[in-house]
């Protein structure tokens, strides 16, 4: 059955958010920053596992051209009006960027839920800290995830797509790596770069495909 897996990796971060917003509200502020700034650590560790398996040249390269886009297009400065908690995005990215996103709702799409349901158990564990830390409006990021990953098994069943080229999953996780980065030094509180700028990168990853 098609979706399966992301119906239920969508339910998982749902879930997760709720449960976690709840719990957050009887834990005191310390512990709610000390949850976020264990976030960031977090952040910044998945960050360095995807850049080291990943591209970082053309994942730099990217970056750079994906940031320019979304700069001129103030698209960080829209996001934030539209979206106040910056929790959201990071999760987003955190959730929906990788290998296993893009592999997971591939085989989904052909009836295979298998990888997407372990990642719900990854996503739905992880989606509890950011419910603590950053509250109910965790829950959008199901609605995000729901739209990406079935977005690519629409895509995958109109064209009757099979695996991806493992050269151009490498330059998506150099360039995933790279924004998770930037956001684990937001979560630390190191920097406050405008991260949702960087995410129209994402989008440029797929062109790599003409080139490599």
């Amino acid at each position: 059955m098609p979706f399966l897996g992301t119906l239920v990796n969508a339910g998982a971060v749902l879930v997760g958010s709720v449960v976690g917003s709840l719990v957050g509200e009887v834990f005191p502020q310390d512990l709610r920053g000390h949850l976020h700034r264990i976030l960031g650590v977090l952040t910044v560790g998945i960050a360095a596992k995807m850049v080291v398996d990943g591209d970082i040249v053309k994942g730099g390269f990217t970056l750079i051209a994906g940031y320019l886009i979304g700069y001129l297009l103030r698209l960080d400065g829209r996001l934030r009006r539209l979206i106040p908690s910056g929790g959201v995005i990071a999760a987003v990215v955190i959730f929906c960027t990788g290998p296993m996103t893009v592999l997971g709702s591939i085989q989904d799409a052909f009836g295979q839920p298998d990888l997407l349901l372990i990642k719900s158990l990854l996503d739905g564990t992880v989606s509890v800290i950011f419910g603590a830390t950053f509250g109910i409006s965790m829950a959008l990021s199901a609605v995000f995830l729901l739209l990406i990953q079935g977005g690519i098994e629409v895509i995958t069943l109109s064209i009757g797509g099979s695996s991806p080229d493992p050269a151009v999953l490498s330059v998506l996780n150099g360039t995933g790596g790279l924004i998770l980065f930037l956001i684990g030094l937001n979560l630390l509180d190191l920097t406050d770069f405008p991260t949702a700028d960087t995410l129209p990168a994402l989008l440029l990853v797929p062109l790599w495909s003409f080139f490599l």
